[in-house]
């Protein structure tokens, strides 16, 4: 039996009627490239947004939560004081070690005084711990017990220095992204190279503690960006606002036109409209936390194994631990490079710039100024 071409070329037989065709299912509204209203800016990515993103934003605090969680909250602390220990001699006995290995040596300890008597003279509240270990870095002796204390002071210190340097291209531009993979992929590195620290070496364990730390903050504030982004591009909220537009009088001088920007500050949405947008903000970002501490509780239980598992060499141990905990975050920060869009907020204001001039997206030392003078200009708002 022959075979004819119908119109649209398909082979057919004889006498039978059009061939069905398969026609894909239309995609859903979060990911299609349906708009309440226009862009308020060159570059704007309104797009509603996407179950992919959620699931972006959310995948990033079930990577990032437990380094807080396991890492800062309990490992750090013990590894910084584990290699310094190792490193360190008794008070005022500098030839004894703070870790003994080949052979027992007797420490000495406080005379024991009577019992339920406190000391006669003031002076034997200060009377120096016999088993306290000193250790000595970069030429400043202190306690090894401080080791911990001053890497973390430092780390918050530079940690907040980063945070507002970098505000500006975190709200500006088409950087917030990268900055975020970077300080992402940062952070990861720097926790499990904990594993590679000898006790000899113990001085780069303060350094991948600070440059961990540092991106962390940094990382978290660059995701927080996202949020309101995120939730004015949610279809809800562009439903909702939609809504709004039908019920304003188009004569009136406050009603919106296709181009006005929806819950920007160019605009006043409705109160209904902020609120719905705020209850969303808040489910978004208490499921973030949410699902981060679950995170940092498998993480911390599955830490309890591995101590176990390495009873006889601990500080290894430690070291194991953090490194698990960075290979989570490096693992699971690689959805947010596949599914989370760049998002490019508005241009950086420039104080040079002309009406008619080219937008230059570049960020540079532009940036890092700018947000200084913006905290500087609110923190004089505050205190006058």
């Amino acid at each position: 039996m022959a075979l004819a071409p119908n119109t649209n070329g398909a082979l057919v037989l004889p006498g039978a009627g059009p061939t069905s065709q398969h026609t894909p299912p239309p995609e859903s509204s979060t990911d299609s490239d349906e708009t309440a209203l226009g862009p308020t800016y060159s570059g704007e990515d309104i797009r509603p947004t996407s179950d992919k993103e959620l699931r972006a934003w959310y995948a990033y605090a079930w990577a990032a939560e437990p380094y807080v969680v396991v890492a800062i909250a309990t490992f750090i602390p013990l590894t910084l004081e584990a290699l310094a220990r190792e490193n360190g001699h008794l008070l005022g006995q500098p030839d004894v070690p703070c870790t003994p290995k080949s052979f027992p040596i007797p420490i000495p300890g406080p005379e024991p005084g009577p019992p339920h008597t406190l000391p006669k003279t003031p002076t034997a509240f200060f009377r120096p711990d016999p088993n306290q270990c000193i250790i000595h870095l970069l030429g400043i002796r202190m306690a090894s017990s401080s080791f911990a204390m001053y890497t973390f002071s430092i780390s918050v210190l530079l940690q907040s220095l980063v945070i507002v340097s970098m505000s500006g291209a975190a709200d500006h531009g088409s950087y917030r992204k990268k900055l975020l993979l970077f300080f992402a992929a940062l952070g990861s590195v720097s926790t499990m190279l904990f594993i590679v620290v000898k006790p000899g070496a113990y001085p780069l364990a303060a350094l991948w503690t600070i440059l961990s730390n540092v991106s962390f903050g940094a990382s978290f504030v660059l995701l927080n960006a996202f949020l309101p982004v995120l939730v004015r591009n949610h279809p809800t909220v562009q439903a909702q606002l939609k809504s709004s537009l039908l019920d304003v009088e188009p004569d009136s001088e406050s009603a919106p036109t296709e181009n006005t920007a929806l819950l920007s500050s160019t605009s006043t949405p409705p109160p209904s409209v902020t609120a719905s947008a705020l209850g969303l903000s808040t489910k978004i970002s208490s499921t973030g936390v949410a699902i981060g501490y679950l995170a940092g509780a498998f993480l911390q239980a599955l830490a309890i194994f591995v101590i176990r598992a390495f009873s006889s060499s601990p500080i290894f141990g430690l070291e194991v631990i953090l490194f698990i905990v960075g290979a989570w975050w490096a693992g699971f920060s690689i959805f947010v490079a596949l599914w989370m869009r760049p998002r490019p907020g508005p241009p950086l204001p420039r104080v040079d710039a002309k009406p008619g001039d080219p937008v230059d997206e570049r960020i540079g030392w532009d940036a890092v100024a700018y947000a200084w003078k913006n905290f500087g200009a609110q923190l004089g708002s505050q205190v006058n």
